[in-house]
């Protein structure tokens, strides 16, 4: 499944229920790709690209975890705006989880401003214990 163009965010869950997303491709949305808050999600095998601000923001009390050898954080924060990255951590409590083999350097390539990864957060890679 594609979302594509959105206004905003292209997924914007604050305050809601853990979440799946599989094979699925968010460009050119208006504001972040993926936006998580309060929540968890993961995603497996999803490309986030050509999106307004970050690709995929984690924001408080949030994690987000990824999963699948066809993710990709690409070509991000078109507006060039200076707060964004491919991949961001937002705040302290928030998480993002690259599970092995992942690694936020394979996944996240080619974003603009900050570049590819950061925020005050954590993004690491972690064994699945599933």
């Amino acid at each position: 499944m594609t979302m594509k163009g959105s206004s905003a965010s292209g997924l914007y869950n604050n305050n809601g229920l853990s979440f799946l997303c599989k094979d699925m491709t968010f460009t050119q949305c208006g504001g972040c790709g993926v936006y998580a808050r309060n929540t968890k999600g993961r995603f497996i095998n999803c490309v986030i690209t050509q999106c307004k601000y970050s690709g995929m923001s984690s924001g408080n009390n949030a994690l987000i975890e990824l999963e699948g050898s066809q993710t990709k954080i690409h070509g991000n924060v078109t507006s060039g705006h200076s707060s964004f990255y491919g991949l961001h951590s937002y705040t302290t409590s928030a998480k993002i989880h690259l599970l092995f083999p992942l690694t936020k350097e394979s996944v996240s390539t080619n974003n603009g401003a900050r570049g590819n990864y950061g925020g005050d957060g954590t993004i690491q890679t972690v064994i699945d214990d599933y």
